[in-house]
């Protein structure tokens, strides 16, 4: 479960372009309306991340290290009035060596419903904080939880949009294929390129067959099958899908099994679909021109 948890941590991430200074500026204010030498902002992950600071000068520590990894094994405050002399801290390295904490206090930072972070208060000697205090502090933490959710938002989407649209101008997008259920994943450039509203990425096996040119609809199960039954070391075809407008779209696709089951029958298969259709309409203009010069030569021999 906390694996699972912190994967999840991990997973969620601030980018530090987007959200700027404006971070650590709002922590660094708080330091002083406390009067406190340190404060933070933090994520867990696979380390401890500080994405906004005051009064400390490092951008990660070690999980074994860090104070807030409690953070994902208990919920609510966390007060420590003395760490030199409780037995969960005395011993950490961050209370007997620099910055010697003493007196450490954090409230969550909640992603999902989940505990994420924490923004916390530090101080070399022993202190203490009153009620309304703590609840100016959630208060914060509600409104830095809001905003890092905005801000990492809004980063992927600017994310999503940039690959929809390097996929549209490659072509290239990737597949995968779950035999039992007949459910297919594809990446965004499929649905972009067909003209389709993608719901979760994801579409059944016959409708899917059901958008390929009658003309290619054979051959392309055919390749599906051979490899499938063992007999082709891949799926390698070029088809036609229909786009929502009518037009057709050459795509050419490569998968290959990669799960199989304990008789050997494959279970997924995954692989890559290319947007062709420039390659194959230049193909038809350069037949259409050689059709054309052997019929003018003919015609020049007639005559």
């Amino acid at each position: 479960m906390l694996d699972r948890q912190r994967q999840k941590i991990s997973n969620y991430t601030v980018q530090h372009d987007a959200r700027g200074h404006a971070l650590d500026m709002l922590i660094a204010s708080v330091a002083d309306f406390f009067v406190f030498p340190i404060a933070l902002v933090t994520l867990v992950g696979d380390e401890h991340w500080l994405i906004a600071k005051a009064g400390i000068d490092v951008d990660a520590i070690a999980m074994e290290n860090a104070f807030c990894k409690h953070v994902v094994n208990q919920k609510g405050l966390l007060i420590v009035d003395d760490a030199s002399v409780h037995p969960d801290f005395q011993h950490n390295p961050l209370v007997t060596g620099e910055p010697g904490i003493r007196f450490y206090a954090r409230v969550p930072l909640m992603a999902g419903g989940k505990e994420v972070g924490a923004v916390c208060l530090i101080d070399s000697k022993p202190n203490i904080l009153s009620t309304k205090d703590l609840r100016f502090l959630e208060t914060l933490s509600y409104f830095i939880s809001d905003y890092i959710y905005l801000i990492d938002k809004h980063v992927n989407t600017r994310v999503d949009w940039f690959y929809k649209q390097l996929g549209a101008d490659v072509g290239v997008d990737t597949w995968e294929w779950i035999i039992s259920t007949g459910e297919i994943q594809f990446g965004p450039t499929w649905f972009y390129l067909l003209g389709i509203e993608p719901v979760d990425n994801k579409i059944t096996l016959s409708y899917w067959m059901s958008r390929v040119h009658a003309d290619d609809y054979e051959c392309l199960k055919k390749s599906v099958i051979e490899h499938l039954e063992g007999r082709a070391v891949a799926i390698n075809n070029e088809f036609r899908a229909r786009h929502i407008n009518g037009s057709w779209i050459w795509f050419e696709i490569y998968g290959k099994a990669f799960e199989y089951d304990e008789s050997g029958a494959p279970l997924r298969v995954a692989g890559t679909s290319k947007n062709i259709t420039v390659k194959k309409n230049g193909e038809l203009s350069e037949r259409k021109q050689i059709c054309l010069l052997n019929f003018i030569i003919r015609a020049q021999a007639v005559f």
